[in-house]
């Protein structure tokens, strides 16, 4: 199989990811394959979240959420009124810097945190002998994916006027409400990042010389493992801090 070019691999992934990883098995170790998809999608995770706190009508949106935080707060003692409007002055300011230092930071705890989970599941699961390196250029490339699901999530934000729009089953509650547990259950159920998973489950299949669907069922497995330890984790925080 003739090598193809950084672009044409971030292209394929898309419509062929198993002709792509082949030629990664194949291939001596490029670090290009990790890290120019991290810093891609670091650029369209903080360009995107700027641009969406940017906008009149979703700051607003935000500020509301923020102040209702806020005045719990206060209300339930936690914090002085002074001390709250001090952080409503600042929250806006933080929130941009936050969705922009956050998106570049997102991109490498994506690829690197997919590239130990997909390991290890070699690893351990399916018995393979595998180098972390090229598990992560599986990662990398297959974070290509999540890019595009911020770019459609930003879409979707400006779009339906609403911060919390996303492409999952959460469109469908009539008043979504991110300390709702069906809002976060709902919020998984999300067809990019199912698009994802089983891009970096043929990477990984590849890799080890395994059959696809073996594969699925590990990496949705640990994927689903992961979000509900996440989930509970958030729900008990918001819980902490007041809701």
């Amino acid at each position: 199989m003739p090598a193809t070019s950084l672009a044409a691999r971030l292209l394929n992934v898309f419509a062929t990811p198993g002709d792509v990883f082949e030629e990664v098995k194949a291939a001596l170790p490029s670090v290009a394959n990790w890290l120019v998809p991290i810093v891609i999608y670091g650029l369209v995770t903080a360009v995107s979240s700027v641009l969406v706190l940017s906008q009149p009508a979703m700051a607003q949106k935000i500020h509301e959420k923020q102040e209702k935080v806020f005045d719990d707060q206060v209300k339930a003692g936690k914090i002085t009124q002074e001390q709250a409007d001090q952080m409503e002055k600042y929250a806006e300011l933080a929130a941009k810097i936050a969705g922009g230092v956050g998106g570049f930071f997102m991109g490498f705890i994506t690829v690197f945190g997919w590239a130990f989970l997909l390991w290890l599941i070699g690893r351990f699961a399916l018995k393979a002998d595998l180098h972390f390196m090229k598990v992560t250029e599986v990662a990398g490339l297959a974070a290509s994916i999540s890019a595009l699901e911020s770019l459609v999530r930003m879409l979707l934000i400006f779009g339906f006027n609403n911060p919390l729009a996303s492409p999952s089953m959460a469109m469908l509650l009539k008043n979504p409400d991110p300390k709702n547990g069906l809002f976060m259950l709902l919020s998984m159920v999300n067809i990019m990042t199912f698009w994802a998973l089983v891009v970096r489950s043929i990477g990984l299949a590849k890799l080890a010389g395994v059959p696809t669907v073996r594969v699925v069922v590990w990496v949705f497995g640990a994927w689903a493992v992961v979000m509900s330890i996440l989930t509970a984790l958030s729900m008990a925080l918001q819980k902490g801090f007041g809701g």
